[in-house]
């Protein structure tokens, strides 16, 4: 197996690039010996490993690819904030043993759909901006925003860091919320940007009362997938997001 291929699924790192970086700068030994040739063929179980003098362990898992319904409340991190737990404090993921990368970001207050795997080159590819995967959000406003409004958004030209390429949104029914009614949009961008859909509406002057991922590169959010549940992907599921990133003939950029 080529190292850098090793590396990724030891879950060492997240994609052959990054392990083409760790060989490059010396910080692989295979056999107590540095190397710097990401291309160079090593036996698993035979060869031994070590990344940066911690020694890697043949033990791999299988490939795993799971959607975890993201509840509100949660950092999508491996390190907690204060008082702020991550996914990986969840019952349901508490107790995996082996590294999982997150496709995308949802932040604390954000829920819905998040893809897990420890697939890392899948994961590295569809957070790509190059493959400019679409992702849809259910997002609850606290006023209808005006037609003036709606189209600044899709213009996107309201954030300082840079022009928002792709952004559509439509709006759906009107919504009670105690003393007060909101309203939900259905909101289609495809990039990751941070926080980027809560950045337009505040550049809006409108404020997010709720925020939920309902899609991700075609795959939707079942109905009866519960907040901080998860489930495997089907095959198609996993197919379609390989062809999607290019790892696989038919791909759907």
């Amino acid at each position: 197996m080529r190292l850098n291929l090793c590396l990724t699924r030891l879950g060492a790192c997240m994609s052959r690039r990054q392990a083409d970086d760790l060989i490059k700068q010396g910080a692989i030994a295979v056999n107590d010996q540095a190397v710097r040739e990401p291309g160079l063929q090593v036996v698993p179980h035979e060869d031994t490993l070590h990344l940066r003098g911690a020694l890697l362990h043949w033990d791999m898992p299988p490939l795993v690819y799971w959607m975890l319904h993201k509840p509100r409340g949660k950092l999508v991190s491996r390190q907690g904030e204060g008082n702020k737990a991550t996914i990986f404090a969840l019952p349901c993921l508490r107790r995996i043993r082996f590294p999982l990368f997150y496709v995308g970001r949802l932040d604390y207050h954000s829920e819905g759909l998040l893809l897990l795997t420890n697939d890392g080159e899948l994961a590295h590819r569809l957070c790509h901006p190059s493959f400019e995967v679409k992702k849809t959000y259910h997002v609850l406003l606290a006023q209808r925003l005006s037609p003036a409004q709606e189209e600044s958004a899709r213009q996107g030209e309201l954030l300082e860091d840079g022009k928002v390429h792709y952004f559509q949104l439509r709006r759906q029914q009107r919504v009670f919320l105690g003393k007060s009614y909101g309203f939900w949009y259905v909101v289609d961008v495809k990039e990751g940007r941070n926080r980027l859909l809560r950045r337009v509406f505040a550049a809006l002057g409108v404020k997010v009362i709720r925020l939920q991922r309902i899609a991700y590169s075609g795959l939707r959010l079942p109905d009866g997938l519960l907040p901080a549940k998860y489930r495997q992907l089907t095959a198609a599921e996993i197919v379609h997001l390989k062809k999607t990133a290019g790892l696989m003939e038919g791909h759907q950029h």
